[in-house]
């Protein structure tokens, strides 16, 4: 996964050409820990495709714009696929899963 820390950084990955993975993680939240498994296990199937991680309580700033970017409520753990900057899916808590990922991931991924 690759690290998305900061307000500049996370415009970067939002403003990715295609589709991108957006995995917002907790250090402390045993739910975040077992998604983080998830998600790492959907990376290990699909090393091509792109997935940033923002750890929440390194990137608050950016944790924040996120949620006002994209228009989409703070959770944690949640996984965004975006497209151009756009949330196309998301889930959170016992929805991110490898096969929940699997079931949104499109051909061009």
């Amino acid at each position: 996964m690759i690290p998305v820390q900061s307000p500049e950084a996370f415009e970067a990955w939002r403003h990715r050409p295609g589709y991108s993975w957006l995995f917002k993680h907790s250090r402390i939240c045993p739910d975040s820990a077992a998604a983080y498994e998830e998600v790492a296990a959907y990376e290990k199937t699909h090393p091509r495709d792109p997935v940033g991680i923002l750890v929440v309580q390194d990137a608050r700033e950016a944790s924040l714009l996120a949620e006002k970017a994209l228009g989409v409520k703070h959770e944690t753990p949640q996984v965004l696929l975006l497209k151009d900057g756009k949330v196309l899916w998301q889930a959170s808590h016992d929805g991110v899963r490898q096969g929940a990922m699997e079931m949104q991931r499109l051909p061009s991924l």
